[in-house]
């Protein structure tokens, strides 16, 4: 879904945009924010897997100062994922169909 985002927004500012005006703007604009909350989520994910990985590998210092870094990262892709589905709505509703 990132990807299909990124390709949206790129393909809306360079193509639609000077022909569609304003609502192929919004669709770029709207592409861009789900591919931010998709990215956030994404790298939370990632972030947290790598701490999980390597606090076990350290000492208890470390693994305290890395599960709290994990913790937080668990707060980031909470917050992505109450967000991605507005955003999508957000892209859907700006769709080249309704531009007649």
């Amino acid at each position: 879904m990132r990807c299909a985002s990124r390709r949206s927004g790129s393909a809306t500012n360079e193509a639609l945009a000077p022909v569609f005006g304003k609502r192929a703007a919004a669709l770029a604009r709207s592409a861009k924010e789900l591919q931010d909350v998709l990215g956030e989520h994404q790298d939370a994910v990632v972030a947290r897997d790598w701490l999980r990985e390597h606090a076990s590998a350290d000492g208890s210092h470390t693994a305290f100062a890395l599960g709290e870094l994990a913790a937080m990262q668990l707060v980031i892709r909470d917050n992505a994922r109450a967000r991605w589905k507005e955003s999508w709505k957000s892209m859907r509703r700006s769709r080249p169909t309704k531009w007649k």
